[in-house]
C-alpha cells in the first residue's frame, strides 16, 4: 500500500495504539522522512491520551521521531519530558540519547529533563556506546547544558571505546568539549592520536570540528 493509504489506516485506527503502536509509527515516519500533518497530529494526540501507558523507550522513540521531522509539538514534548523525568529509574542509554537528542535538535533547554538525563547517564554509562556518547555530548554541548561530572563520565567512557568510534563521532565530543572550554588532556590527547591515525577518512566537516576545537581549546 502507499504511504498516503497507510496514513489513512493508521489514523482511522488510532483510538487502539498504545505506546509501541505510536512510538514505531512515529519512528518509521521519520526514518522515511515522511511528514504527514494529519498523521503525526493524529499520533500526539493519541499519544497525550496514552501516555501513562509509555514505557521508556517509547518515550524516547517519539520524542526523537517528532524531532527528527522538526516538529515542535510543546504539549507532547511536555507530556514526554514529565513522563520521563517520573521513569527516571527506568532510562537506558539510547532512551536518554534520543530524549536527549531531540531536545537540543528542537533547541529546548528543558533543564529539568537534563537533570534526569544526566543521572540515568551517569547510572549506565559503562553501556554506552560510541555513537550513545557523541550524540550526548553533541545534545548537551548544543544546548549549553554545561555538567562536569558528566562530561568527566563521558570522557572515562570514550577513552575505553576510542578505537570504535567513527571520526564523525570522534568530531562531535572534540566540538562539545571545546563548545564548553571544557580541557580533558588524556581525552583530546586520544582523539587526535585516533584520527591522526585515520586522517584519510577525515571529511571536511570533521577536519573543521577537530582544528576548531584545537584552536580553542589550545
Amino acid at each position: 500500500p502507499s504511504l498516503g493509504a497507510t496514513s489513512a489506516a493508521s489514523i482511522a485506527g488510532l483510538s487502539k495504539f498504545h505506546g509501541q503502536n505510536i512510538s514505531n509509527t512515529a519512528w518509521a515516519c521519520a526514518m522515511l522522512q515522511y511528514n504527514n500533518e494529519p498523521l503525526m497530529t493524529a499520533l500526539s494526540a493519541q499519544a497525550l491520551r496514552t501516555i501513562k501507558q509509555f514505557n521508556a523507550q517509547d518515550l524516547g522513540n517519539t520524542a526523537w521521531a517528532f524531532a527528527a521531522l522538526m516538529l515542535h509539538d510543546g504539549p507532547l514534548l511536555a507530556a514526554i519530558s514529565a513522563e520521563s523525568i517520573q521513569r527516571l529509574e527506568e532510562l537506558q542509554p539510547q532512551n536518554v540519547t534520543n530524549l536527549a537528542w531531540a531536545c537540543a535538535k528542537l533547541e529546548m533547554a528543558d533543564i529539568p529533563l537534563f537533570d534526569a538525563l544526566a543521572a540515568a547517564a551517569m547510572w549506565t554509562m559503562v553501556d554506552f556506546n560510541p555513537q550513545s556518547l557523541a550524540n550526548t555530548s553533541w545534545a548537551i554541548a548544543a544546548i549549553c547544558y554545561h555538567h562536569v561530572p558528566l562530561l568527566e563520565a563521558i570522557s572515562e567512557a570514550s577513552l575505553v571505546l576510542m578505537a570504535k568510534f567513527l571520526l564523525q563521532e570522534l568530531s562531535n565530543i572534540a566540538w562539545s568539549y571545546a563548545h564548553f572550554s571544557y580541557r580533558d588532556v588524556p581525552l583530546l590527547k586520544s582523539i587526535s592520536a585516533e584520527a591522526m591515525a585515520r586522517i584519510e577518512e577525515l571529511d571536511a566537516q570533521d577536519l573543521t570540528n577537530m582544528a576548531w576545537s584545537g584552536a580553542t581549546l589550545g
